[in-house]
C-alpha cells in the first residue's frame, strides 16, 4: 500500500509536469479538463472492484491486475514521450536549455547554500526546534483532553470549540494591538523569546500538576499560549529575521525551510512520541512526563534564538556595508536596538561608501540628535568631501528636529558637553575649508547653533568670493540672526538681486526661496522675466517655495513657455489645491494641446478629490494623447493617495469607447487593404493606432485591477514567444471581469479575427473612410491618408480633404 501511494504520487506529479510542457496555459485550460475527466471515470469504474473481489475470492488476487495497470501506465508515458520529443526539445530551446540535458531538482545545492550561511542555519534550526516542540505540545494537549473527557464526545467537541474560539480572539488582540508596540519597544530578540518562555512555564505546570493547576488547565494554557503567540508576534519576528538576507537567496531559503524542515520536524516529533510509547507502554504518566522533553527542547530553542539574533546583527551590518539593505522599508528593523547598534558600527567604518549609506539611513530613525552626534562629529575631519557634506547635512537635520528655536529670553548657546564643544570647534575650522560647499554648510549649521551670536564671526563671509558661501551667510543671518542679522544681510541681498551678473541674480532668487518668507515675493516677479534662462528658472523654483498666491499668475505665464514649463509645473504643484481653480481654464477645449498636457501634469502632482474631478472630466476627449495623459494622471493620483477613488463607471465607458474605436480601425484597414493599391503606408499607420488603443486599454485596466499584473500581461503580450503570450492571456482570463474579457481577449488572441463581444461597425466605402482619416487628430495619419489618396489618383477626395 505504501509503495503504491509513493509511486502513484510520483507518477501523477511527473505526468502533469509533462502535460504542462506540452500545452501552453490557454490550450491547457481547454485540454486539461478533458484529461482530468479520466480520473472521474476511474473513480466510477472502481466500483467494479466489489463484484471482482467476489469473483476472484479475495482482494489479494487483484494485485496482479493492478500491476498490469501500472505497466500500462508506463507504456503510455513512453509512447507519449516518443511522440512529443520534438516539441519538448523545442520548448527547452526557447528556454535556453540544451536539449537532452536532464533538469534535476537542485535540493542538495539549495540546502547546501543554506547550511553554509550561518544566519540562515540559525533560522533553520530555530524553525526546526519550534515545530518539533509545538508538535509535541499539540499531541500532549489533545491526548490529555481526550483522557479527561473519556468517552464523552459531545463534551470534548464543546471544549475544543470554546478553546479555539477564545484563542482566536486573543490572537487577534495580540496581532492588532500589541505586536507592533512590543517589537518597537523591546526588539526582535525579546519578541521571539515570548513564545518559548510561555511554553516553558506552562509545560512546567503540566509536569507539576496537580500541585499548581489541574492537568487539563495546564495543557490548555500551554496550547493556548502557542496558538496566541506563534501565529502572531512570533511569525512576524521570524519574517523580520529574513530582512538582511539577499533577496535571491531569501526565496530559496524560505522554500526549503518551510517546505522541507517544517514537515520533517513534525515527522521527528512523531518518532519521539512512538519511542516514548515503546519505552513507557500505555502508562498514563507518559503524556504528563512528555513535558520534561518539551522543556528541554524549549531551553535549546531559547539558546538558538540568542545565537540567531547575533547572526542577525552581523548580517545586518554586512548588508548595510554592501548598501543592499534599505532599512526604510522595514518599520521594525530600523527601530530595533540591533539595527541601531549596527548603524553605529557602520558610521565608524573606514569605508566611505558604507559611511555615506549609513548617514542616509539616519533620517529613518527616531533617536534624539545627541545620541548620534558622538558618531557624526568625528566625520567632519574626513578627507572625503562627500562625507563632510553628508555629516553636516545630517547634523543640521537632527539638531533642527530635536531643539526648539531660541527666543529672546533664552540664554546664549553654550556647549553642554564635550561633543558639543568639539562640534563648535570643528565648524569654525570648516568655514575655512577649501571647498565652497563645505564652507556654506558649516556656516548654515553655525547659524542654527549660535543664532544671534553668529553675526559677529560671520560678517566677513558676506563678501566671500564664493556666491554659494555668501548666499549661505545671508540666509543664516536673516533666518537665525534676529533683527541685527537682517539689517546686516539685507544690503548684500539687495545688491545680488540688482546685480548685472546673472549668476548673482540667480543666487539672489535662490536665497529668497530658501528664506520662505511670503512677503519677499516682489523681486521674484521681475526675475521670472529675466533675460537669463537660469535666473528665470531659479526664480520660478523660489516662487514655489514661497507659496505666495500673488505669484500664481506669473507661474501660469511661465507654464506657457516651453523653456520654463517644467519648472513652473513643479512650482505650481507646491501650492496644493489652491492652484487648481487657476488651472481650470488651461484644460478647456480652446487651449492648445501642449498647455493642456502641462496643466494635467501639475494636477497629478497636486492630488486630492478636486483634482480627480477635474481630470475625470477629460476622459472622453477626442484627442487620444490627452486621454492617455488623463489616465496616467489618474494612476498617479490613486497611487499617491489610497483614499482617492476613480469613477469606475466612467472607466468602463471609456473602455467601451476604445473597443469600438479599435473595431472601427480594424474594419477600415480591411476595406483599404481590399480596395486600394499602394496601401502599405496607411495600413501601417492604422495598425499603430490599433496598438496605441490597446495600450490605452491596459492603462485603464491598471486603474481597475492590480497595476503590476496588468503591466506584466502587456509586457508578455508584446513578446514574440507564443508561450509567453499564452501566459499573459491566461492571467487576464483569471483577472478581468467576464464583460471585459468577452471584449478584450478575442482581440488579443493570435488565432482570432473577430471583434469579440462588440457591435460590428458599419462597413463603409473607401470614399467615406478616406476623408474621415484625412481629418484625424494624428498628423501622421493625415499625411499617410493624403499620400494614399494621391497614389490612387482619387483627385476628388484629395480636393475634399484639402478643403477639410
Amino acid at each position: 500500500y505504501v509503495y503504491v501511494e509513493i509511486m502513484g504520487s510520483l507518477q501523477v506529479i511527473l505526468f502533469w509536469t509533462l502535460a504542462s510542457e506540452l500545452f501552453d496555459p490557454r490550450a491547457a485550460k481547454r485540454i486539461f479538463a478533458i484529461i482530468g475527466g479520466g480520473a472521474v471515470m476511474a473513480n466510477l469504474l472502481a466500483f467494479g472492484i466489489r463484484p471482482m473481489v467476489k469473483l476472484l475470492d479475495g482482494t489479494h488476487h487483484i494485485l496482479p491486475i493492478l500491476s498490469l495497470m501500472m505497466l500500462a501506465c508506463m507504456a503510455i508515458v513512453f509512447v507519449l514521450g516518443q511522440q512529443c520529443e520534438q516539441q519538448l526539445d523545442q520548448n527547452f530551446t526557447q528556454k535556453n536549455q540544451p536539449t537532452g540535458k536532464k533538469r534535476n531538482i537542485r535540493l542538495a545545492t539549495d540546502s547546501g547554500k543554506i547550511w553554509s550561511n550561518r544566519h540562515l542555519t540559525m533560522i533553520a534550526l530555530v524553525v526546526l526546534v519550534t515545530f518539533l516542540t509545538t508538535s509535541l505540545i499539540d499531541y500532549q494537549f489533545k491526548v490529555i483532553a481526550a483522557s479527561h473527557f473519556k468517552g464523552n464526545r459531545e463534551a470534548l467537541s464543546q471544549y475544543f470549540s470554546s478553546f479555539y474560539g477564545i484563542a482566536g480572539i486573543l490572537a487577534c488582540f495580540v496581532q492588532f494591538f500589541l505586536a507592533n508596540r512590543i517589537l518597537q519597544s523591546s526588539g526582535i530578540r525579546r519578541a521571539l523569546l515570548l513564545l518559548p518562555v510561555g511554553l516553558l512555564l506552562f509545560s512546567l505546570s503540566i509536569a507539576m500538576a496537580p500541585l499548581i493547576f489541574s492537568l487539563l488547565w495546564a495543557a490548555t494554557l500551554a496550547k493556548g499560549s502557542e496558538n496566541v503567540l506563534r501565529y502572531t508576534i512570533n511569525d512576524v519576528s521570524m519574517n523580520l529575521m529574513y530582512v538582511p538576507v539577499d533577496s535571491r537567496m531569501r526565496a530559496r531559503a524560505k522554500a526549503f525551510i518551510d517546505g522541507i524542515l517544517k514537515p520533517g520536524s513534525i515527522a521527528v516529533a512523531a518518532g519521539i512520541i512512538e519511542m516514548l510509547r515503546l519505552w513507557y507502554g500505555e502508562n498514563p504518566s507518559l503524556y504528563q512526563n512528555l513535558s520534561w522533553v518539551t522543556m528541554a527542547l524549549v531551553m535549546i530553542w531559547m539558546f538558538l534564538i540568542y545565537k540567531a539574533h547575533k547572526e542577525y546583527v552581523a548580517t545586518l551590518i554586512n548588508s548595510m556595508q554592501r548598501s543592499g539593505l534599505d532599512l526604510a522599508q522595514s518599520q521594525f528593523s530600523i527601530q530595533d536596538e540591533s539595527a541601531i547598534e549596527a548603524l553605529r558600527q557602520v558610521l565608524r567604518s573606514d569605508q566611505p561608501r558604507q559611511v555615506l549609506h549609513a548617514l542616509e539611513m539616519l533620517s529613518h530613525t527616531r533617536s534624539k540628535a545627541m545620541t548620534w552626534e558622538r558618531e557624526i562629529v568625528p566625520l567632519l575631519d574626513s578627507t572625503h568631501e562627500e562625507i563632510r557634506l553628508a555629516a553636516l547635512d545630517a547634523l543640521s537635520k537632527l539638531i533642527q528636529q530635536s531643539r526648539p528655536r531660541r527666543t529672546e529670553e533664552d540664554e546664549p548657546w553654550t556647549p553642554s558637553n564635550e561633543t558639543e564643544a568639539l562640534l563648535e570647534q570643528k565648524l569654525f575650522e570648516l568655514i575655512e575649508d577649501g571647498s565652497p560647499e563645505v564652507r556654506a554648510k558649516a556656516i548654515e549649521l553655525l547659524c542654527i547653533l549660535l543664532q544671534e551670536e553668529a553675526i559677529s564671526p560671520l560678517l566677513d563671509y558676506l563678501g566671500d568670493d564664493s556666491s554659494e558661501v555668501r548666499s549661505a551667510t545671508i540666509v543664516g543671518l536673516i533666518r537665525f540672526g534676529g533683527l541685527d542679522g537682517i539689517l546686516h544681510a539685507a544690503t548684500y541681498l539687495k545688491d545680488m538681486l540688482e546685480s548685472s551678473d546673472p549668476e548673482l541674480r540667480g543666487y539672489g532668487a535662490l536665497i529668497i526661496g530658501r528664506l520662505e518668507t511670503r512677503s519677499f515675493y516682489q523681486p521674484l516677479r521681475r526675475l521670472m522675466r529675466d533675460q537669463a534662462l537660469d535666473v528665470r528658472q531659479r526664480a520660478i523654483e523660489a516662487a514655489g517655495r514661497l507659496g505666495n498666491l500673488k505669484l500664481i499668475p506669473d507661474l501660469l505665464e511661465a507654464l506657457t513657455r516651453p523653456d520654463t514649463a517644467q519648472k513652473a509645473g513643479y512650482a505650481l504643484a507646491r501650492y496644493g489645491e489652491d492652484v487648481l481653480p487657476h488651472l481650470a481654464p488651461f484644460l478647456g477645449e480652446n487651449a492648445k494641446l501642449p498647455l493642456r498636457l502641462s496643466a494635467l501634469r501639475v494636477i497629478g502632482w497636486v492630488g486630492g478629490p478636486k483634482a480627480i474631478q477635474m481630470v475625470e472630466a477629460l476622459l472622453f476627449s477626442p484627442e487620444r494623447r490627452l486621454r492617455v495623459r488623463v489616465v496616467k494622471v489618474l494612476q498617479r493620483l490613486v497611487t499617491n493617495d489610497k483614499n482617492l477613488v476613480v469613477d469606475r463607471e466612467k472607466l468602463g465607458q471609456l473602455l467601451d469607447r476604445e473597443f469600438m474605436e479599435h473595431a472601427q480601425w480594424r474594419m477600415d484597414r480591411e476595406v483599404i487593404s481590399m480596395n486600394l493599391k499602394h496601401n502599405e503606408l496607411l495600413r501601417g499607420a492604422i495598425e499603430e493606432q490599433c496598438d496605441e488603443g490597446i495600450k490605452l486599454v491596459f492603462e485603464v485596466l491598471g486603474l481597475l485591477y492590480p497595476r503590476r499584473q496588468i503591466q506584466l500581461s502587456l509586457h508578455h503580450l508584446q513578446q514574440k514567444d507564443t508561450r509567453m503570450r499564452s501566459y499573459a492571456l491566461e492571467l487576464l482570463d483569471n483577472l478581468l471581469s467576464s464583460e471585459i474579457k468577452r471584449k478584450l481577449l478575442p482581440i488579443l488572441e493570435v488565432d482570432v479575427t473577430t471583434t469579440g463581444d462588440i457591435s460590428s461597425p458599419d462597413v463603409q466605402l473607401p470614399e467615406e473612410i478616406m476623408p474621415r482619416l484625412a481629418r484625424d487628430s494624428n498628423p501622421w495619419m493625415c499625411a499617410c491618408t493624403l499620400w494614399t489618396i494621391g497614389q490612387n489618383q482619387m483627385m476628388d477626395l484629395f480636393s475634399m480633404s484639402l478643403r477639410l
